[in-house]
């Protein structure tokens, strides 16, 4: 019984199938791709990353000539009270 409510079924596909032979197939739906993401770039090819080691270099050295100019300012030498010694 099973076999044969099985065979219609395969039959009535078939004819149905032949009918619509004669129709132009429809092509497929397209396909929806999602667009690839570009691998992240590395730190060092990063513009803001050669900022950033740029500005603390300049705020080092800025540091730095600050410290040597100020601490090595001459000063006027202390008032003495009386003679100098000398030659």
């Amino acid at each position: 019984m099973r076999r044969a409510w099985v065979e219609i079924a395969i039959a009535t596909l078939l004819c149905a199938g032949s009918a619509r032979a004669d129709e132009p197939a429809a092509p497929p739906p397209p396909a929806v791709v999602a667009p690839l993401e570009p691998a992240p770039r590395p730190l060092k090819r990063r513009p803001m990353f050669w900022l950033a080691v740029l500005g603390g270099v300049a705020v080092v050295a800025s540091g730095v000539t600050l410290a040597i100019v100020l601490g090595n300012a001459t000063r006027d030498p202390s008032a003495t009270i009386g003679v100098g010694t000398g030659n």
